[in-house]
């Protein structure tokens, strides 16, 4: 029997019990279904009927809201060409101890008291040690918030986002005309300020929230998109617009005994798990080990933090192809997307309590 063809086992958690779940697809996820499979679909996420309503995004003192210049230009930042790309994981993989792993990590980060994403009121607590791992350095942050400064803090209540659309760039937007379908949101957060002119029927005209990116994804600092005037609120910073209201990224855990291997982020912890050791063997230059993408961060971040009542997600591709906007513009082989957009699917079948839903 061929590798192609050879059974492979899958196991899964339903609730608190174990199911073996015999799978015949080989490929970038061995041994399970191909993410975007209907297999993947819960009813929750398969009965998608949304009417907007406008929500308030902080509950703060002032709803004025102020805009900088407007600005229309948009530069791009072109990342490497396609390359062949290494499975998600290796044929060690997916074992009874992977799963064990990752149902106690959901679970530790679903957790107010273990984890916070965003600078909030509503999550952190005030006069007790909060910790964080960077990854990439191995350095170690401590932070206690006096009440003083736990006060400044924005106020947004759990759900208080709504039904939420998280736009990515993936090309894989252009396979389904959603546009309709993500302006029926209650509150659209879009990664970056790419273009929407043209592109209307497959990515929608709304925005509320704008996740910064870096500069070629931006528009120019102190300025902000005609196509962007419904923006009320940025995550990461402001990009120079000293009036617009930020939410910042937090990304600490309360510190405890015996939890220090969640201090890096439950993104850290997936790619740790399924570590393919000497993927890049026979590349150039320094051999990095792969690393998390900005967008899978990003959405992990939305969907543990509990802003919104169900994250559907749009434009995170499960094949590492091209921007709609640009389709040379793929993802960096440093990133494991076969294995981001599987875990978004594990989340999406196995964790509806979570609400992610992933529509590609």
């Amino acid at each position: 029997m061929s590798l192609k063809f050879k059974h492979t086992l899958k196991l899964i958690i339903f609730h608190s019990s174990l199911k073996l779940i015999l799978c015949t697809l080989p490929g970038k996820t061995p041994g399970v279904k191909t993410p975007g499979d209907v297999y993947y679909f819960s009813d929750f996420c398969i009965n998608l009927r949304l009417k907007a309503v406008t929500r308030p995004l902080t509950y703060e003192d002032s709803d004025e809201l102020k805009f900088a210049p407007l600005s229309s230009s948009l530069s791009r930042n072109l990342l490497s060409k396609a390359k062949k790309r290494p499975p998600a994981w290796g044929a060690e993989h997916l074992n009874r101890y992977d799963i064990a792993e990752i149902e106690k990590a959901v679970s530790f980060y679903s957790s107010k008291r273990n984890y916070c994403p965003f600078f909030t009121k509503n999550c952190i607590i005030p006069n007790v040690l909060y910790t964080r791992r960077f990854p990439r350095t191995g350095g170690i942050a401590h932070i206690n918030f006096t009440s003083a400064h736990w006060n400044t803090l924005l106020n947004i209540p759990k759900n208080s986002w709504g039904n939420c659309a998280l736009i990515g760039l993936a090309d894989t937007l252009l396979k389904s005309e959603r546009g309709s379908e993500i302006d029926s949101h209650d509150t659209i957060i879009r990664l970056g300020e790419l273009p929407l002119h043209g592109y209307e029927k497959y990515v929608g005209t709304r925005t509320d929230v704008t996740w910064v990116r870096r500069s070629g994804k931006m528009s120019p600092k102190g300025s902000i998109k005609a196509d962007r005037e419904s923006v009320r609120l940025y995550i990461g910073h402001n990009n120079g617009i000293v009036n617009m209201s930020t939410l910042k990224i937090f990304d600490y855990v309360r510190e405890q005994e015996g939890i220090s291997h969640y201090y890096g982020g439950i993104a850290a912890l997936i790619y740790k798990l399924f570590e393919v050791k000497n993927w890049n063997k026979n590349s150039r230059g320094k051999k990095k080990p792969r690393g998390p993408s900005s967008g899978f961060l990003d959405a992990l971040n939305l969907i543990f933090s509990g802003l919104c009542n169900r994250t559907d997600l749009y434009g995170f591709s499960f094949n590492c192809g091209g921007a709609y906007h640009n389709k040379k513009h793929v993802m960096q082989i440093s990133h494991n997307c076969e294995l981001e957009s599987w875990f978004f699917h594990y989340l999406m079948k196995e964790h509806p309590e979570l609400g992610a839903c992933v529509y590609l």
